[in-house]
C-alpha cells in the first residue's frame, strides 16, 4: 500500500505539468485569458541585436538535430543507455510538438512585428523545443559527476533562445512557455513508462 502511495506521489509532478500543459494549450486555442492578455498589452519589440540572431540558431533543426544524435551516441557509450530511449524521447518530444501545433493551429505576432521569416504555427515554439531536447541530451551524456553543474548552461541556453524568439517578434511569450511545459512532459512522461517497463521486467 505504501509502496502504491509513493508511486502516485511521484506521478504527482508529472501530471501537474500534463495538466498545465493542456490549460495553456486550450487557453491558446480558444482565445482565453492569457491569450487575449497577450494580444491587448503587448506591443512590437524593438530591434534585436545581431548576438541574438546567431542564438536563435541554435534552435534550428540543421544545428539542434545532429547534437541530439550525437549526444544520444555518446550517452549510450557512457552508460548503456539502450538508443531507444533517447529515440523515443525524440519521437515524442518532436512528434507531440508538431501534432500540438496543428491542433492549437496558433498564428503568430503581427507581420510588422517580425525581424525573420518563421515557418509553421506560432504554439509551442518549435526553436525552443529544439534546443531543450538537444541541451537536455547533451547534459546527460555528460558523466554523472558534473551534470548538476550542466544543468545551469542547459536551462541559460534554453532560456537564451527563448528570449531570441521574443524579440525577433516572431512568437508570443505563451508559446515559448508551452514549449518548455511540453519538453518537461516528453521528458517525465517517457521516464515513467521506461521505469514501468523495467519494474514489470524485473523477476
Amino acid at each position: 500500500m505504501k509502496a502504491r502511495v509513493a508511486g502516485w506521489q511521484r506521478l504527482g509532478l508529472p501530471l501537474g505539468t500534463i495538466a498545465a500543459f493542456v490549460a495553456l494549450a486550450v487557453d491558446v486555442r480558444w482565445g482565453g485569458i492569457l491569450t487575449a492578455f497577450e494580444r491587448r498589452h503587448l506591443t512590437q519589440p524593438p530591434p534585436a541585436p545581431r548576438l541574438l540572431r546567431w542564438t536563435t540558431r541554435l534552435g534550428e533543426r540543421k544545428v539542434a538535430g545532429p547534437l541530439v544524435l550525437l549526444a544520444a551516441v555518446a550517452t549510450r557509450a557512457s552508460d548503456r543507455e539502450p538508443l531507444r530511449r533517447p529515440a523515443v524521447r525524440f519521437v515524442v518530444t518532436v512528434g507531440g510538438r508538431a501534432l500540438t501545433a496543428r491542433a492549437v493551429h496558433r498564428s503568430r505576432p503581427p507581420r510588422t512585428w517580425w525581424q525573420e521569416t518563421p515557418s509553421g504555427f506560432s504554439f509551442p515554439s518549435r526553436h525552443v523545443t529544439w534546443i531543450g531536447l538537444a541541451a537536455h541530451e547533451a547534459v546527460n551524456s555528460l558523466p554523472e559527476g558534473i551534470r548538476r553543474w550542466a544543468r545551469v548552461g542547459e536551462v541559460a541556453t534554453v532560456g537564451a533562445v527563448g528570449f531570441s524568439r521574443l524579440r525577433l517578434g516572431v512568437h508570443w511569450p505563451t508559446d515559448v512557455i508551452g514549449a518548455l511545459l511540453w519538453g518537461q512532459c516528453s521528458e517525465r512522461g517517457t521516464r515513467w513508462v521506461e521505469n514501468r517497463i523495467a519494474g514489470k521486467r524485473r523477476p
